[in-house]
């Protein structure tokens, strides 16, 4: 069982069109757009072996070990890809317990074409993605009743998926992988006053094996601390649009409006 504790991980729109189309199938002449279906459901495949730990509580009562009070709010909830997230939130912070799914094999390199696969549902999105181009697949979290994405985005050199659900009481959480490798995590949070995003490299595929590297962690990241609106810390590139390997994923961000294109360069 692996366990990964996080508790720090770390204009506007682009000129990209983004094409939002409720339960409709994918236009695959469509290139370089971003696709939006709202289907229902979800997918249960769980690895258990796959635990990750994510602690993140008021930096204060984690260094003194303070007891918890009561949960204000508390509450379970699955996503797509499998994951199982348990909360609770704190007057004074809050924790998340999550078993991780099957985030590996969402989105695989296939005879050199990206897939997107999710139950019976398979598309290639090849053409539809790159390092400044996501694609989102929109659905109805069933625990919750609320929208979560998965978004997906990069090259057949180096591709990413993450899995989003909002928690009540949180915000925005998402955890995801890249290049199909389950050690190769990548994470994304939005909460009340910051946004982490964080990619961990920790293994590499050389000719159908898959292979450890070193200084994997971390392999890029991001943070936007803000308070009311204005950023006091960041350190987003004012070139990020052009220049940062996740710039699909800000973009998918901004796109279903988890966070404020004021908070970006």
């Amino acid at each position: 069982m692996t366990e990964i504790k996080i508790s720090q991980l770390m204009d506007n729109y682009t000129d990209n069109e983004f094409f939002i189309d409720e339960e409709s199938e994918v236009n695959m002449d469509k290139i370089k757009e971003n696709v939006i279906e709202n289907v229902s459901g979800k997918k249960t495949k769980i690895k258990p072996a796959a635990k990750i730990m994510i602690a993140v509580a008021a930096a204060a009562a984690l260094a003194v070990g303070a007891t918890a009070a009561a949960a204000v709010i508390s509450g379970q909830l699955s996503d797509a890809s499998g994951s199982i997230y348990n909360y609770e939130v704190h007057e004074d912070g809050y924790n998340i317990s999550a078993t991780a799914g099957n985030q590996a094999d969402i989105l695989t390199l296939e005879d050199g074409r990206l897939i997107f696969r999710l139950g019976d549902n398979t598309t290639d999105v090849t053409d539809l993605i790159d390092n400044q181009t996501p694609y989102i697949y929109a659905y109805t979290n069933a625990d919750t009743g609320r929208k979560s994405y998965i978004v997906l985005g990069g090259t057949p050199e180096e591709y990413c998926m993450v899995d989003f659900s909002y928690l009540d009481g949180i915000g925005w959480s998402g955890y995801g992988c890249m290049d199909s490798i389950d050690g190769n995590a990548v994470s994304a949070d939005v909460e009340e006053d910051v946004v982490r995003i964080s990619f961990r490299k920790s293994y590499v595929r050389e000719n159908g094996e898959v292979h450890p590297v070193e200084g994997g962690w971390p392999y890029h990241s991001h943070f936007i601390v803000f308070s009311d609106g204005q950023v006091t810390s960041t350190d987003v590139p004012d070139n990020w649009r052009d220049e940062c390997m996740d710039a699909w994923l800000l973009n998918a961000m901004l796109s279903v409006d988890m966070i404020d294109p004021a908070l970006l360069p």
